[in-house]
Formats: C-alpha cells, structure tokens, sequence
C-alpha cells in the first residue's frame, strides 16, 4: 500500500464493534466483534436460479481489486455466468475501493447490499461501480469522512509541523477531487461525497433507501 494509500485507510483501521452513528441517518447495530465481517475480505460464490453470486465479506485490503478481478471472472466462467456481487465490509483501503468500482463496472456486474449487511466507507465506493445496484431494506449503506491519520501510530499524536497539514491538505483536496470525478464516472450524485464529507470520521451515516434512491446509489427501481 502507497503512503497515500495508508492515510486513506480510513474505517478498517478505525472502526471497531463500538461506532458510533451519525444522528441525521442513524445505523443498524454492528456485527458482533467475532463476524467475519471484520476479518480480511473473503470470496464465495454460491449459485442461484439466475446465476452464481459471489458473496464479499471483510475488509478490503490492498490488492483487492486484483483479487476480486479474479474471483468475478472465475465466477463469470462457471455456467449461467454471474448474476451479483454481494458486499458486506467495514471499509479499508479507499483508493482500492474506486479501483474496485472501476473494475465492477467494466465486467458489468450488478451489485446488492442485502438485510442485514453493511457496505461501510470504501466498500460504500466499490458497490457504485454495479451497473444494477440494489439496497435491500435492512442494509446498511454507510458513509462518514475519510481520515488523512489513518496510516499514523497512535502515539504520533496530531500533526505538529506546518508543512505536515499542508501536505495533509493537499491530498485532502486531491482525494475530494478524484471522490467527485469516481462519481460522476459513475453516474452517482455528487450528494453522496458532500453528505459524507460532512459526518465526522469516527461516526457513520446510513441513508435510508429513498434518499439513496434520489441519489442514485440504488437505481434497482
């Protein structure tokens, strides 16, 4: 993972079993702490009347997108070919979620949050890359601000040095910046980046599917 990569790392090294939701669109109640949702991301691939479903579970890691290129067209080979892509994952590192978006998006693979699940900060960006997108009541699409101290010790403590929390603010604007372009390759409403932009790091907001709906992140109807 690049430097810039760790710094955009925000909610897999973050978030724990205790965090906390944003009062405007209030979270379901996180896994418990032994899910596999918390682990490494895991691929799975199931069958169904309409074609295999590959089931994505955990954090997302730095090569992600290589590994889910590979499992989608393992899956896209079997008979009948693919029908979704199933995302249930607490985030991890934001620059391999728009690649995994990119590549979502050129196999053409529709994407589904299903009950129960939660598509959290850099999974909230690969799920945008289904060419169908589908929320099920009592999933969670989940947004918050990324954090630029993701990559840091804890006993750094904060940015002390001027030309620190320029560079700081620098990949800040350039991170905004590639987050409005993804969206608009994508087709989505740049709502989405200017809601979660305004939800502190550390907590998280899950729109209900309406509003998702009006912003195009769900365009199942």
């Amino acid at each position: 993972m690049s430097p810039r990569a760790r710094t955009l790392s925000a909610l897999a090294l973050l978030l724990t079993p205790g965090f906390a939701a944003s009062g405007q669109y209030p979270c379901p109640a996180w896994p418990p702490a032994s899910a596999g949702f918390w682990g490494p991301m895991s691929y799975r691939v199931q069958a169904s009347p309409q074609g295999a479903v590959v089931v994505a579970e955990g954090q997302i890691g730095s090569q992600e997108a290589q590994r889910l290129k590979a499992e989608l067209k393992r899956a896209m080979a079997q008979p009948g070919g693919i029908n979704e892509l199933w995302l249930n994952s607490p985030g991890g590192d934001s620059e391999q979620g728009q690649a995994m978006g990119r590549v979502i998006r050129t196999l053409g693979v529709p994407t589904r949050i299903r009950a129960g699940s939660f598509c959290v900060s850099a999974c909230s960006v690969a799920f945008l890359g289904g060419v169908f997108r589908t929320v099920e009541h009592g999933g969670a699409y989940t947004v918050h601000m990324f954090s630029n101290f993701g990559g840091m010790a804890p006993d750094q403590g904060l940015v002390n040095k001027v030309k620190d929390l320029q560079s700081l603010e620098q990949d800040a604007a350039q991170y905004a910046g590639e987050r409005y372009q993804y969206l608009l390759e994508m087709g989505i409403s740049p709502s989405v980046a200017k809601h979660g932009f305004s939800v502190k790091n550390r907590d998280a907001s899950c729109p209900p599917r309406k509003v998702l709906q009006d912003w195009n992140v769900d365009n199942s109807q």
